[in-house]
């Protein structure tokens, strides 16, 4: 139930009050049988009524807040890897301000979203595109009924996992008894010499297909460097690097020093080999790619191992006999291990989308571990199948070793600077690394992505205590505070499915989503190494996007099939609410389309920067910044004309800057949204609808 007058119709919005004076006496207050009003409705069949995101939804303060949290990982969605995941502030904002009512104030939404109280008790939230679950877990966090639909398993787990959670007791015993059995039969492929080894160093022994000459690839001699950067790894010298004639180890003390004296010759630490996308033969000069060389499958040498030495400093040091022994273990043990595994058996299709990492000569999931990642994951893998736990524990589980796979793999390189390793995806595709490093998965304290510090991960997960931003009206500013934001859904549906395929018996109240992109992300592909691993998920549909042979208006067909059965159950008082971004013109068209094909109309739009977390990934030409759609029925709406472009978009801008990507998505954004834009029948006598500025009624218009 809604226990703050403000999240109402507008009506009564000049009664509202704030959310920290409505908590004093929420004890007090019964659910209503529509769960969102206690003071009536806005017309006798309880009609559409006008709402806060559609009159003047604090978009720049609302992008200051998911900028602010940016670098927060709120546990409840950090539990395992996704791509596009929207700020869950941002999806809390849309969700409060998709009820509240038009009138209410800035003071009031924020109020709102500081509060901690179920405000969406008795109201249905659907997203027919869940992916990770950032909106349907804040939807639960505010007491929704929530319901979803994704094509692929590994997202209906992640989400099941956050709206169904395991106990952690549980989930804590049953992780460490896996530990100890990975430890008692693999832990000597990972020798101990002194210090816990925690990382292996190879490079990729590469052939010229022109003089057939072979060499390593690499693009600078450094292995690790101490810069003195905040959250790196302190080490006794400032630079360890390799002589390619030799590969043996140079430790230098002095950051100023570019040069050290090899067996044979001079080298300076920045000589390379693979430059600009290219490996340079030493010998005749030829230019070649990763695709040229198959670099994925490639001979690799084994340069380094990083040890963890008790009470010093970490240190890598030169391989040893027993390493290399390790090695050979591992591969004599795969041929015939010593315990049941469950590994991969899935090849990557041949005509992929995106050619990765089928171009490099990895044709199947299992090309992508070493034996020694083999041995351990597919052991773990199997041993889940034989223990007696809970569904959802057994989930949590099949999610830490899901999420282990990232750094378990071919494709991780290292961070020099900062003495980490970095996971496959932490682009969003498939990258040869020029430096792949080897994680020992059962090291007992350190590295980034061992499957202890995963089940550290998914074991915060289960909180409910997470540090957000929020916004404070009186200094004009963000600040943060210790939140209690429990997930209490009464009721969880969640299917594999797509949702063009899935009729929905209940009533939705929110439909909000945010869906995939028209065709430069491929999550189906990029899923498929999780999937892989588990041979009861499959798919449970085909990806919604543009293949290059697709026709004009096929996605947008498609998109608003997807979106059909939702439409055909939803509550018409709430207006629907998706976020998209595009700087591809055909995009923007499709998703038009789509909308024509649904008879629906554009009611407001905000730009709200959401991506400006992403690291590596925000370069030119990546938006960084979510449109807002606000739709509405076309029979509960009059057209209305856009004001200029200028007046639309720069208001919600503040400090922040813009890239070119994202003047061109709002662009096309107006461009599309001109001839669909409209206002709410019922709000022409009320205030005025602002949908980012004021729009114009076109009163002799009523359809397009």
């Amino acid at each position: 139930m809604l226990r703050n007058s403000s999240i109402n119709d507008d009506r009564h919005s000049k009664q509202a009050v704030t959310a920290s004076s409505s908590l004093q006496n929420t004890s007090d207050i019964e659910p209503t049988s529509g769960g969102i009003s206690s003071l009536g409705s806005p017309s006798p069949d309880g009609g559409a009524f006008l709402s806060l995101i559609e009159t003047r939804f604090p978009a720049l303060s609302v992008s200051l807040v998911a900028e602010r949290d940016r670098r927060s990982k709120d546990p409840s969605h950090a539990a395992h890897r996704w791509w596009a995941r929207r700020p869950p502030s941002l999806m809390r904002s849309i969700l409060l301000a998709a009820v509240m009512g038009g009138e209410a104030t800035d003071r009031e939404f924020w109020d709102n979203y500081r509060c901690e109280a179920p405000l969406l008790e008795g109201l249905q939230v659907h997203d027919p595109f869940m992916g990770g679950g950032t909106t349907l877990v804040e939807a639960s966090r505010l007491g929704a009924a929530v319901s979803g639909t994704d094509i692929d398993p590994v997202a209906e787990m992640i989400v099941l996992h956050s709206l169904k959670p395991a106990e952690a007791s549980e989930v804590n015993v049953i992780g460490d008894a896996l530990l100890s059995f990975l430890r008692n039969h693999f832990s000597m492929l990972y020798p101990d010499d002194g210090g816990e080894q925690l990382h292996s160093f190879w490079l990729a022994i590469v052939e010229c297909s022109n003089c057939y000459s072979s060499g390593p690839l690499y693009r600078s001699l450094v292995l690790a460097r101490d810069c003195g950067k905040d959250g790196a790894v302190r080490r006794d010298d400032v630079v360890t690097a390799f002589d390619p004639d030799t590969f043996e180890l140079q430790y230098l003390k002095s950051g100023t020093q570019n040069w050290f004296q090899g067996t044979e010759r001079k080298w300076s630490i920045g000589h390379a080999t693979f430059e600009t996308l290219k490996y340079r033969c030493p010998v005749c000069g030829k230019r070649w790619s990763h695709r040229d060389l198959q670099t994925g499958t490639a001979p690799r040498q084994l340069i380094a191992v990083e040890r963890t030495p008790v009470g010093k400093r970490r240190k890598l040091v030169a391989p040893g006999i027993r390493d290399f022994a390790a090695i050979e273990k591992a591969i004599e043990l795969l041929n015939d291990p010593p315990v049941p595994l469950r590994l991969p058996d899935l090849e990557f299709e041949s005509m992929r989308r995106d050619p990765r990492p089928r171009s490099f000569g990895i044709v199947s999931v299992r090309d992508l571990f070493t034996p020694r990642q083999l041995l351990v994951l597919g052991a773990a893998h199997a041993w889940i199948e034989s223990q007696d736990m809970s569904e959802a524990a057994e989930r949590a589980i099949r999610l830490v070793l899901s999420n282990a796979l990232l750094t378990n793999n071919r494709l991780c390189s290292y961070a020099t600077d900062y003495g980490r390793l970095s996971p496959l995806f932490s682009i969003r595709g498939y990258s040869i690394p020029a430096l792949p490093v080897e994680l020992n998965p059962l090291h007992s304290s350190s590295g980034r992505g061992t499957i202890q510090q995963c089940l550290n991960r998914v074991l915060r997960s289960l909180g409910a205590t997470t540090r957000r931003s929020t916004w404070n009206i009186d200094k004009g500013e963000t600040d943060s505070r210790l939140f209690e934001l429990p997930r209490r859904a009464p009721k969880v549906d969640v299917r594999c499915s797509s949702a063009a395929d899935s009729p929905i018996s209940h009533s939705i109240d929110l439909l909000v989503f945010d869906p995939p992109y028209y065709d430069n992300i491929m999550y189906d592909e990029l899923a498929e190494p999780f999937r892989a691993w588990n041979l009861s998920h499959q798919k449970g549909g085909e990806t919604l996007q543009a293949a290059s042979s697709s026709e004009a208006g096929d996605f947008g067909r498609k998109f608003a099939d997807c979106l059909r059965p939702a439409l055909a159950s939803r509550n018409n008082r709430y207006p629907i609410v998706f976020t998209y971004h595009s700087s591809k013109p055909t995009a923007w068209n499709e998703v038009g389309l789509a909308l024509d094909h649904l008879e629906l109309r554009i009611t407001a739009m905000w730009p709200v920067r959401s991506d400006g977390h992403m690291g590596h990934h925000s370069r030119p030409g990546n938006c960084e910044w979510d449109v807002v759609i606000v739709c509405r029925p076309r029979q509960e709406t009059l057209s209305a004309s856009l004001p200029k472009a200028d007046e639309f978009w720069n208001p919600h801008f503040g400090g922040f800057g813009v890239g070119d990507a994202d003047l061109t998505s709002f662009s096309l954004a107006y461009e599309m949204a001109s001839s669909r834009f409209s206002k709410l029948i019922d709000s022409f006598s009320g205030s005025p609808q602002l949908g980012g500025t004021n729009g114009r009624v076109r009163p002799n218009e009523t359809d397009f």
